[in-house]
């Protein structure tokens, strides 16, 4: 894989959704395909140092383990848009920062997160946004400092979030 460094966040967005934001690290000249693909595996690579993300099928066998019917419950956070989810060669894939290990509940701090952002952004976009240096964090990836600085990542998503729907 080449190497990909991001610039800061935010980005020009040339994506055919409404409010959809660029990978910064691609070149003009790309194909929407292409966009697409290195934006996951970008953010599959992130992702993957928190947990990883796992197709639907996966997601819901885990959530099993602690309710009586995972994959309701795990469609009802998607369509809810309550979840970070993305769609990826027609499968659903879930990243699993956002959830506790052991009991497969929704972390607090990142349903406030997803709550500020689901008015702009679709679940590509929020998996993107996490994945993506941020400007309001200095930098910082939304992801690495989740656990970190909840409040600072919230507010980061409500700046954003305040920005894009101007």
């Amino acid at each position: 894989m080449d190497s990909i460094t991001p610039a800061s966040y935010p980005v020009d967005r040339i994506s055919p959704s409404k409010h959809s934001t660029i990978s910064p690290f691609m070149r003009s000249n790309a194909s929407v395909g292409d966009l697409r693909e290195h934006q996951y595996r970008f953010m599959r690579s992130a992702f993957d140092r928190t947990g990883g993300l796992v197709c639907g099928d996966e997601a819901a066998h885990r959530l099993g383990r602690s309710c009586d019917q995972p994959i309701s419950k795990l469609a009802r956070w998607i369509v809810d848009q309550t979840i970070v989810s993305l769609e990826w060669h027609s499968g659903i894939h879930v990243p699993m920062f956002q959830f506790e290990a052991r009991a497969m509940a929704p972390r607090e701090s990142v349903l406030q997160v997803v709550r500020e952002l689901r008015e702009v952004f679709d679940g590509w976009q929020s998996a993107l946004w996490f994945t993506t240096p941020n400007y309001w964090l200095g930098g910082c990836v939304p992801l690495e400092q989740i656990h970190r600085d909840p409040i600072g990542v919230i507010e980061a998503a409500r700046a954003d979030r305040f920005l894009i729907k101007e």
